[in-house]
């Protein structure tokens, strides 16, 4: 993602969603000095193959017409608001799109009633296959805080790491750095497994001292600190469901797509997968490197 003036693309359908999922793009360009670019689409319904049409309704007309009252709320400068309406369906649109673009947000489990652009397939399509960051969107909690980012030792992490950070900058919020520990299973008979004694302290030591380092280079790496500061967590359990409970008390969770690391067991594909349905913010998911 650029780190000033991004360029965002928004999938737009008039649901009550994918306007939330707009005023979060149109924050975040205001805070960024970015643009937006707000896309629908539309198809005709169709029986047994055949599209039904209804009389004079011109569905590219109504879908214009939608686009150029959202550009209006979204407060931004005309010359910072694009709009695009075509015709097919809205997953493979938005993904094309989205490779000139920094940043693909989208709504959750939304349903247009004019352009068919169904957020909840919609999304987990473009979190599978997006080349840019895709933010998920979902309404903020009152007493959400900050920017929380699952990470390992793979490079996919350490994308969403670099993500987090220049986010967590950009909007002046705390970023909290979590890893998961899996404590290793050895079964003791059919259907009965048994975790193992594993010395806690001392992997959570190693954990810290780790994610320490990671912070490190990253910063070294960008020429400054998160200036609102950063907590490094390390708490055990299975990683997918430990940050999407995590994920209620943040007002954006961030993981990388795919990545199995080797000492924290941090499987971010099944944690992104777990994010995507289960998370309590809004979510982005960084694309594989």
């Amino acid at each position: 993602m650029t780190l000033q003036r991004p360029s965002i693309l928004v999938g737009c359908d008039g649901s009550p969603e994918s306007e939330t999922a707009l005023g979060w793009a149109a924050e975040h360009a205001r805070v960024t000095g970015g643009s937006l670019r707000l896309l629908t689409t539309w198809e005709w319904p169709t029986f047994q193959g055949a599209p039904i049409t209804y009389g004079r309704w011109d569905p590219e007309a109504d879908c214009r017409a939608r686009l150029a009252r959202l550009r209006e709320e979204s407060e931004l400068p005309a010359e910072r608001v694009m709009t695009e309406v075509l015709r097919g369906h809205p997953a493979h649109h938005l993904v094309e799109r989205a490779k000139d673009a920094d940043l693909l947000v989208v709504g959750t489990h939304g349903m247009g009633a004019v352009s068919r652009l169904l957020l909840g397939s919609v999304s987990t399509y473009c979190a599978s296959h997006s080349t840019v960051p895709v933010a998920m969107v979902r309404p903020r909690r009152p007493r959400a805080r900050g920017v929380l980012v699952g990470v390992d030792d793979s490079e996919n992490a350490r994308s969403a790491l670099r993500w987090a950070m220049d986010y967590a900058d950009q909007t002046g919020q705390r970023l909290t750095v979590l890893t998961v520990v899996e404590p290793l299973a050895l079964p003791v008979g059919p259907g009965f497994p048994a975790a193992l004694t594993y010395p806690s302290a001392t992997i959570h030591r190693e954990a810290r001292h780790a994610l320490r380092e990671l912070l490190a280079k990253e910063v070294a790496d960008r020429g400054r600190e998160v200036a609102a500061g950063v907590t490094i967590r390390v708490l055990d359990g299975h990683p997918a469901h430990v940050l999407a409970w995590e994920s209620k008390r943040a007002n954006v969770t961030v993981a990388g797509r795919r990545g199995a690391g080797g000492l924290h067991r941090l499987v971010v594909g099944s944690v992104a997968t777990a994010l995507a349905h289960h998370g309590e913010s809004t979510v982005v998911l960084t694309p594989s490197i």
